[in-house]
């Protein structure tokens, strides 16, 4: 991707993201405790494992294991008097028996991988190398700085100081390449789909981009896989320029969602399914499952109304979800010694023009079995933990501030090893969730032994 096209990303996506976590108040205090290996954890608690159905015909169903009740309702108040924390939650969790730990190990993705993902999309349509600014027609660029400007438009008066003269940047080198660009371009398509070497190190770092026609429209693949990340992005060229922004995203930036009207023809069961459709020819439909459906817009028309849906996936291992999260599990402590590996992210955006978006980041494969059934500390001691540890984590808050908690949910979240990066554990763990920072879990608790898991670092 050229630096024009970088520049592009985080002219209007970093001024969507920093407004709207400047809203958010900052943890101060650190919260994280798990002081031993996770794998460690499970096999102390291994030793106390729940009956298995092999011997128990009458084992429990989770939600009586646990004694958790349908909902919880209550309130609490910092020392201080200025944080206020208020809990009406729905207390959901997976309708299963057993709960086990497995090992995760990371997959990459490799030039098999992309011809799958080329012929899902593109089908027998020829796919051409990405074409960076340098390499468009006048017809292109003027095409492209149309799109800018429209965007610009709606976001600048939201932008911060600075960004400005980045925009007016970017618009003018367009321009400057428009005088010397040609008028038309003899462009020839990949004969295979082998992804590339890049960077130093040529072992791990491999690269492929392309485009081409999507059902009439034309779309992009990029996908990547190096230490720190794997991911693929399929995405459509629209019409109208502008990012995909979900129903709580609006909420947390000030927009009003109650009354907003939807456009979009398709149904959120019509959306999904196909979704489901994409992983089935992939040949992983059986191993995720739709996490959460919601109505999003685009930001450049906001007020025209809901054009489609976001559908995202998670893991599905015995019936119980991993946690999708605002956090990505890659941010380190040490950023020059480790290359943190994120968080398993599926995500589709659906509208009456089929699927627009698709990006798959970080993906896993199931290890081992590490535990058939762990034990499990009560609901009443996981809300427990809940109450004194929030206040810890957001102790210097001065300022009058409400926290709402409106789902408290049971699942996996798959942590890393502290000292060995490579390592992960998919892991029983309970998520207070609300209207806190667009979403994101307010507290993630180990449901084996009550240690506090921190999202933003993976364990």
């Amino acid at each position: 991707m050229s630096k024009w096209k970088v520049a592009v990303l985080f002219l209007f996506i970093g001024v969507l993201i920093a407004n709207l976590s400047a809203c958010q108040p900052t943890p101060t205090v650190e919260s994280i405790d798990q002081k031993e290996n996770i794998e460690d954890v499970i096999k102390d608690n291994k030793e106390k494992e729940n009956p298995s159905p092999n011997n128990d015909s009458t084992l429990k169903m989770l939600k009586d294991t646990v004694k958790a009740p349908e909902k919880s309702v209550f309130e609490i108040t910092s020392g201080n008097g200025s944080l206020h924390i208020k809990v009406n939650a729905d207390i959901i969790l997976p309708e299963v028996s057993e709960v086990p730990v497995y090992n995760a190990v990371r997959k990459d993705f490799n030039d098999e991988d992309a011809k799958k993902l080329i012929h899902i999309f593109f089908g027998e349509n020829p796919l051409y190398p990405e074409i960076q600014y340098e390499d468009m027609t006048k017809d292109e660029l003027l095409n492209e700085i149309a799109k800018l400007q429209e965007m610009w438009e709606d976001v600048k008066e939201s932008a911060k100081s600075g960004k400005e003269g980045d925009y007016e940047d970017l618009v003018s080198e367009l321009q400057t390449m428009v005088a010397t660009a040609p008028e038309t371009i003899e462009r020839e398509p990949f004969q295979d789909y082998k992804m590339v070497t890049y960077g130093e190190n040529i072992l791990t770092n491999k690269y492929f981009a392309g485009q081409g026609d999507i059902n009439g429209i034309n779309g992009h693949i990029h996908i990547q896989s190096s230490k720190e990340y794997t991911g693929v992005s399929i995405i459509k060229d629209n019409p109208e320029p502008g990012m995909y922004l979900n129903d709580v995203i609006l909420a947390a930036a000030g927009f009003g969602i109650e009354d907003r009207k939807t456009i979009c023809k398709l149904s959120s069961e019509e959306a999904i399914a196909q979704c489901i459709e994409v992983l089935s020819q992939y040949g992983v439909d059986q191993e995720y499952s739709v996490f959460s459906a919601r109505k999003v817009v685009k930001n450049v028309g906001i007020e025209n109304g809901y054009v489609g849906y976001e559908i995202k996936f998670s893991r599905n291992a015995g019936g119980i979800l991993e946690t999708y999260d605002l956090y990505d599990g890659n941010e380190s402590r040490d950023e020059v010694n480790t290359y943190p590996y994120g968080f398993e992210k599926i995500r589709f955006i659906v509208t009456d023009n089929g699927i627009e978006n698709f990006e798959w980041i970080s993906p896993m494969t199931l290890g081992d079995k590490l535990a058939e059934n762990v034990a499990l500390l009560s609901y009443e001691e996981i809300e427990n933990i809940f109450k004194e540890r929030v206040l810890l984590k957001f102790a210097d808050i001065e300022d009058e501030t409400v926290m709402n908690v409106s789902e408290i949910r049971f699942g996996y979240m798959r942590v890393r090893n502290k000292d060995n990066q490579e390592e992960f554990t998919l892991v029983p763990t309970w998520d207070f969730i609300g209207d806190y920072d667009a979403g994101a879990s307010l507290l993630t608790i180990n449901a084996v032994d009550g240690s506090i898991l921190d999202r933003r670092y993976g364990y």
